[in-house]
């Protein structure tokens, strides 16, 4: 289940390796593969960047604007360091795009909103999850971090 702006949704991703020469339209990509492509290819085809928890936003600062979409991997949330990541996106670099959580499990949703996601993939592997399920989780009184 894909979910955004409080709205559930059907949502498919592909995530394309650094290994692969083709590039389709709304795929994600990794850091270093954004730094290295060429600008132009990126944004006829809608290309969106993917961060893993180890990246360094400070890299892509002047290109964030022109991102339609950040993919975060969400599945070690547990560490925090993912949604410090997000925090950081939103408060310090100013991003305004759509920010997209995959691997999400279910019990951080709230966490995941309250730190700055848009959109997020659930993972099965933690049961089903449905529109009321969603509806209880929209009432917070705080921004995390």
């Amino acid at each position: 289940m894909t979910t955004k702006n409080n709205i559930i949704l059907s949502k498919e991703l592909l995530h394309v390796s650094d290994f692969e020469s083709q590039l389709v339209e709304n795929c994600t990509i990794s850091l270093d593969r954004w730094l290295f492509e060429d600008k132009q290819l990126l944004e006829n085809l809608q290309i969106s960047l993917r961060l893993e928890v180890t990246d360094q936003i400070e890299r892509i600062a002047n290109d964030l604007q022109s991102i339609p979409l950040i993919a975060v991997d969400f599945r070690n949330a547990d560490d925090c360091r993912v949604c410090t990541q997000v925090r950081i996106l939103r408060s310090v670099w100013r991003y305004t795009g759509e920010i997209f959580a995959f691997n999400a499990n279910r019990n951080r949703i709230q966490l995941m909103l309250r730190c700055g996601v848009d959109s997020f993939d659930l993972d099965y592997q933690y049961g089903e999850f449905g529109v009321q399920n969603y509806a209880d989780t929209l009432t917070f009184y705080e921004t995390a971090m």
